[in-house]
């Protein structure tokens, strides 16, 4: 089984850092790193030294990552639904939206357990815990994550994904 793909994306592509997690994704953001002075070659260094596809709408960036050898992908449209197709073009990525990773920090999310039921009561709306569902929890960032009626529009997300694959 070929190993999955780790992004970098640059601040100019933020919104596409959480679908990639979504699709449980490891996925580190330029507005997350705090890079001091010269942020590109920060990036292109970051991408070489992990392995990571940079992720990026400038176009010298691309060709410095290359000159580099780290791997980047110009990503060209504004909306992030044709980012992500553009990227699905480049890439065989599993679409399948799981709760694996948080969305706002990376972490991996943990299934929660009778221990977090205080925190799940503070974090997510009261009809939420009263219809018992199922929970997710974040030990980094204590964000908790359930399948709302977000969901769905994650789903059709992942359908239209399916679509813009090669044939």
């Amino acid at each position: 089984m070929m190993d999955r793909p780790k992004f970098l994306v640059d601040r100019m592509l933020g919104r596409l850092v959480a679908w990639l997690r979504i699709f449980d994704y490891d996925t580190k953001s330029a507005l997350e790193l705090g890079l001091d002075g010269d942020e590109d070659a920060g990036l292109v260094d970051l991408a070489r030294r992990e392995g990571r596809v940079l992720l990026t709408r400038d176009r010298a960036l691309v060709d410095r990552a290359v000159r580099a050898c780290a791997a980047a992908v110009l990503i060209q449209p504004d909306d992030v639904r044709e980012q992500l197709c553009e990227l699905v073009r480049h890439y065989p990525l599993e679409t399948v939206p799981v709760m694996e990773r948080c969305t706002a920090c990376n972490a991996l999310l943990r299934k929660a357990a009778a221990a977090d039921s205080e925190r799940i009561r503070l974090e997510a709306p009261s009809h939420i815990v009263k219809e018992d569902k199922e929970f997710w929890v974040c030990d980094r960032c204590g964000k908790v994550y359930w399948q709302g009626s977000h969901w769905r529009n994650i789903k059709m997300m992942s359908d239209e994904l399916n679509r813009c694959r090669p044939k």
